[in-house]
């Protein structure tokens, strides 16, 4: 995969947060914002989808992409924790 292989899926990464922010602003219910959690970090989650392509990547991009996943499930919880 290219560098902009890369640059796509850390963006796609970052898109996460965007999309669990609107799921959260609509969220009435505890079990909704759960919902939405686990949609982005569950075991058939989004971000779960991203860290499955790890493997088919170039040794140098997986520390790129898993710094960003990071990153991203980082900022993830820390936002379900202040709803």
């Amino acid at each position: 995969m290219a560098e902009s292989g890369s640059a796509q899926i850390i963006a796609q990464l970052h898109g996460f947060v965007a999309e669990f922010e609107q799921r959260l602003a609509t969220a009435s219910t505890e079990h909704e914002i759960r919902q939405a959690k686990a949609a982005f970090l569950g075991k058939q989650g989004a971000l779960a989808a991203v860290l499955k392509q790890l493997g088919s990547l170039s040794a140098a991009e997986r520390p790129l992409i898993g710094q960003a996943a990071n990153q991203v499930k980082q900022q993830i919880e820390s936002r379900f924790t202040e709803a």
